[in-house]
């Protein structure tokens, strides 16, 4: 009896142990954050505006608005687009993105945080967090060791932790997209109402961080909730249905928002009209940026015809018009454009070029647009043997493989970024973590297993 407290006891001082060492790794990730946001994020960039007018900020394109919106709808102005409204006193209502990192962001506004290094700053600890949750999921999957390595990937990596410097929804939509997975595996442990309602909940705020991420409903979770073992087929769709009516709950307000503000249906976002637009037009099919985008061709679409401060559904609509017709005239050079979508955001193409374009239109440092390509493509080699190792030993992928596949479906419908890998890299990061570990307790029993001494 003695013995088995004794050993109680010791199992919960290293689970404390681990803990610690989480905690740490997570401040080691807020500290590189802060670090990178105070260092370098603080030089004024000089955005032109349509009409030719300069002006000075240290966000721009997408995080600028995240910025912005979030200081008026703390203001009482409502969720509209901010140059419009600032520039010449439009109410454009906007939908740009889902809501989750504005609502993030507004808080802070409503409490006196409202400039650019502000918004940054407070986004450090919520990206600092992706450690925590790689962590346990890494636990989950490989033991604690691999929840050790894939926290520091988590807090280190430099494919992750720029984004609160850049005011970017990537800062929440990483953590998220790792908790998906999470509870997907507490669901394979133990397959009950409490666990499918916790996959709801965060599967819905994953979608209300980025729109792609309900892309993994279909070919992550429910796929894999039907596949639960020892359960009969009708207590499988039961738990599917409460994590699917959970996410429903989370979601439905937003689109029901929405649809009673435009006068064409929207539903979580706008960003795929714009998406699809940029990378479908004469500068993206082009052998110098193919599978890239053009943010120009967005308001060449829209030139003359006074939509882009009309009704926003409706210019998205003109967008999306605009970007089907355009692949409908142009059939060959479309798939080949996918192809080379999925070739850049996996490494495959135009590398090089890829990490210029990040740093010179994405607004990266050159020196972290090259650390992301040096961590990348070892991770990305890591995982495929991790992936191997977990088959071996019978631990279920999907959950996992669902993230790639998002990333690898929304890039091939619209454009390739690197932001657009964002909801693969907890896979990146447990898969390279598990091969990591099995790589160093492989050379751990090579040198046991040395003979020692003369025979």
């Amino acid at each position: 009896m003695t013995a088995d407290l004794d050993a109680v006891d010791l199992e919960a001082r290293r689970n404390r142990e681990w803990w610690r060492l989480i905690a740490l790794i997570a401040v080691l990730g807020l500290a590189v954050r802060i670090w990178y946001i105070l260092a370098f994020r603080q030089d004024p960039f000089i955005n032109q505006l349509p009409n030719g007018q300069l002006f000075e900020t240290t966000v721009w394109g997408d995080g600028l608005v995240f910025h912005k919106q979030a200081n008026m709808l703390a203001d009482g102005e409502g969720l509209i687009s901010p140059l419009p409204f600032e520039l010449q006193g439009i109410r454009q209502q906007s939908a740009d993105h889902p809501p989750v990192y504005t609502l993030f962001l507004t808080l802070f506004s409503f409490l006196g945080v409202r400039s650019e290094l502000g918004h940054m700053l407070v986004s450090a600890p919520l990206g600092a967090l992706t450690a925590v949750v790689f962590g346990v999921l890494g636990r989950r999957v490989g033991g604690k060791h691999v929840g050790l390595i894939a926290a520091t990937f988590g807090a280190l990596d430099p494919n992750i932790w720029p984004y609160p410097g850049f005011v970017l929804s990537e800062t929440v939509t990483i953590p998220l997209a790792g908790l998906v997975a999470l509870f997907c595996y507490r669901c394979w442990d133990n397959p009950s109402l409490k666990e499918a309602t916790g996959l709801g909940v965060v599967l819905g705020l994953a979608i209300l961080a980025r729109a792609e991420l309900s892309i993994v409903a279909l070919v992550g979770v429910a796929p894999f909730m039907m596949l639960l073992p020892k359960l009969s087929w009708a207590r499988r769709t039961a738990l599917l249905a409460m994590a699917g009516v959970v996410s429903s709950i989370i979601v439905l307000p937003w689109v029901g928002y929405n649809l009673s503000r435009f006068d064409e249906p929207v539903y979580l976002s706008i960003g795929l009209d714009y998406s699809l637009v940029q990378g479908n037009c004469d500068e993206s099919y082009d052998d110098n940026l193919l599978g890239y985008y053009w943010l120009a061709c967005q308001s060449e679409a829209l030139e003359g015809t006074g939509l882009d401060v009309a009704d926003q559904a409706v210019g998205s609509l003109r967008l999306r018009e605009v970007a089907f017709d355009y692949i409908a005239d142009h059939p060959q050079r479309a798939t080949t454009a996918v192809f080379a979508r999925i070739g850049r955001i996996t490494g495959v193409f135009h590398p090089l070029q890829q990490a210029r374009l990040n740093s010179f239109i994405a607004g990266r440092e050159p020196w972290v647009s090259n650390a992301a390509v040096i961590v990348y493509y070892p991770m990305a080699m890591l995982s495929f043997l991790g992936a191997s190792v977990l088959r071996r030993r019978g631990v279920p992928l999907l959950p996992l493989l669902g993230l790639v596949l998002t990333s690898l479906i929304a890039v091939a419908m619209t454009l390739a970024v690197l932001r657009y890998r964002a909801s693969a890299q907890p896979a990146l990061a447990v898969l390279a973590a598990v091969a990591i570990n099995h790589i160093l307790q492989f050379a751990r029993r090579a040198l046991d297993e040395r003979p020692t001494g003369n025979q």
